[in-house]
């Protein structure tokens, strides 16, 4: 079985929240997102309302189908619901401003996992053994890296997401889920502003002890602890 929470605020400086994180769970298959609306754009929170509403459309209509399809099918079948996604934030911009989202999907079936990710949101993976717990990054940060001076104000930008001008592409990787692993998918909002260690600890004894929704509180309070100056977002799953 699996279980899990989810955590979604504006935060303390933000008027708007631009993201939009769901946990979507059925016995041992689960879908869940995190997807931060680009700020400094046009209406952030369209874009990432966009793909949190085709995502959950997805789920009603096909997670019991998809529990019994490849990795290959369903990567393929997201792809076009984020594309589809894509189109209509187009479809809702004026042709002259950007709008987009990043993403990061987890889908889990009987034991296997699928990560799809674009942008700078984050999955991370918590494997708790006997002696310690391996806390690791497992998604790609897609971040402009500045080869100059020419270029230094494209530095840490976001150079792919799912938006109204360009075609995303997308980070994907498979593996197995052993029980008590536990998944961290979250938005910037939630990394930049806790250290890694803090998270790391939160996480692994939320792996250990299986208290999610604990973990959820603790690291409400500390992203608020720290000021809290984006909207952040955090979903936990865990295979029990």
């Amino acid at each position: 079985m699996l279980q899990g929470g989810v955590l979604c605020k504006k935060g303390l400086k933000r008027k708007v929240n631009q993201d939009r994180a769901s946990l979507l769970i059925d016995g041992e298959n689960a879908l869940c997102f995190v997807a931060d609306g680009m700020g400094g754009h046009y209406a952030g929170e369209r874009a990432s309302g966009v793909l949190s509403d085709l995502l959950t459309c997805w789920w009603v209509r096909r997670h019991t189908q998809a529990a019994r399809m490849s990795v290959q099918e369903l990567s393929e079948e997201f792809k076009q619901v984020l594309r589809l996604g894509a189109d209509r934030i187009c479809a809702l911009t004026p042709e002259e401003l950007y709008c987009g989202s990043t993403i990061v999907l987890l889908w889990i079936s009987v034991g296997q996992y699928l990560l799809m990710a674009a942008g700078d949101s984050r999955c991370y993976q918590v494997q708790p053994s006997l002696f310690r717990t391996e806390v690791s990054q497992i998604s790609k940060d897609d971040l402009y890296h500045a080869q100059g001076e020419e270029d230094a104000l494209l530095e840490g930008k976001l150079t792919n997401a799912i938006g109204s001008k360009y075609e995303a592409s997308f980070t994907i990787r498979t593996g197995t889920v052993d029980k008590r692993t536990l998944f961290a998918l979250c938005s910037d909002g939630v990394y930049r502003y806790c250290s890694q260690e803090e998270l790391a600890r939160s996480w692994s004894a939320a792996a250990r002890q299986g208290n999610i929704e604990i973990t959820l509180q603790q690291v409400d309070e500390m992203i608020c602890a720290h000021g809290a100056p984006d909207n952040y977002s955090l979903v936990l799953v865990q295979r029990k």
